[in-house]
């Protein structure tokens, strides 16, 4: 339920409906990423006793971090929690991913990546894939629902007429997916990588070593590949400002010259001073000087 809005409270999602939005698939991704915690609970190998007992801890934790995971986007916060040194919404969140995380880890799901050339733990695979994705959508997202009440609030108070914050929140949904789609591509490439290898290997050494078969292995591909991607991106961004800093400055200087030429060429009123060498008329002269030309 909602928390006490307080007087002159001012709820941003009626102004700026795209909150709204960002909130309900907050909802979604929580509640995706717990169901698909318990389904990963389920099938696949077990790296210890799996109990009806265990099951129902892990399912008992991961239902408490979708109703806090959703408290944390429903409370109003107010300045004074935001003041506060323990924050309702704060503490929802961390509450949130503490339980989803610790329930979901109660079974470790042993993943052999060699195996899905037989078709086996295959099921296990997608659930992590999805679980994975939604995960990060929902670490997103209620962080997202957070951030932008908290400009949009700010924009409220301020009357910014011409913030459009719902321009900024449509522009971050649509890249946001966009680059999770190339991140899900790349770990793809990288997964399939290493299934060629383990296949193509005839030493059964390397095609068995822990580095290929293990999801150990996935993750130092996986940050191998990124790391460069990131160091071609930072050089490539770089040159890229650089380039925009010099066409800008460029212009500027543009611009000054050609205010100096028209100021050469203006013509200037009759007993005042003409212009200066560098092309700028020169100020006029204080009251009760005299004039040029004139007692």
């Amino acid at each position: 339920m909602d928390a006490p809005k307080g007087k002159g409270y001012l709820d941003p999602s009626k102004k700026y409906r795209q909150i709204g939005t960002l909130r309900f698939l907050s909802w979604v991704f929580t509640a995706a990423t717990g169901v698909l915690a318990i389904i990963a609970n389920v099938v696949g190998g077990s790296a210890i006793d799996f109990t009806a007992g265990t099951f129902l801890l892990g399912s008992g934790l991961i239902v408490g971090g979708i109703i806090t995971g959703i408290l944390a986007t429903i409370w109003h916060e107010t300045d004074e929690d935001m003041a506060k040194l323990i924050n309702p919404v704060g503490f929802f969140y961390f509450a949130s991913v503490f339980l989803m995380v610790v329930g979901g880890a109660i079974k470790a799901n042993q993943l052999v990546i060699g195996t899905l050339y037989t078709g086996a733990n295959v099921s296990t695979l997608v659930v992590a894939v999805l679980y994975g994705v939604m995960f990060l959508l929902y670490l997103e997202y209620l962080t997202a629902v957070r951030r932008f009440s908290q400009v949009g609030r700010m924009a409220m108070e301020r009357n910014l007429k011409d913030f459009d914050l719902g321009n900024v929140i449509g522009h971050y949904m649509t890249r946001g997916f966009l680059l999770l789609g190339i991140i899900v591509a790349i770990t793809g490439v990288v997964l399939g990588f290493h299934l060629l290898m383990i296949n193509a290997l005839a030493s059964p050494q390397f095609a068995k070593s822990i580095e290929l078969q293990s999801v150990y292995g996935i993750i130092m591909s996986e940050a191998v590949v990124f790391s460069l991607i990131g160091i071609v991106l930072a050089f490539a961004f770089s040159g890229q400002t650089g380039k925009e800093e010099i066409e800008s400055i460029h212009a500027f200087s543009q611009s000054q010259a050609e205010q100096i030429a028209a100021g050469a060429t203006q013509q200037t009123p009759a007993g005042l001073p003409g212009p200066a060498p560098g092309g700028r008329p020169l100020p006029p002269p204080p009251p009760g000087a005299p004039r040029a030309g004139g007692p």
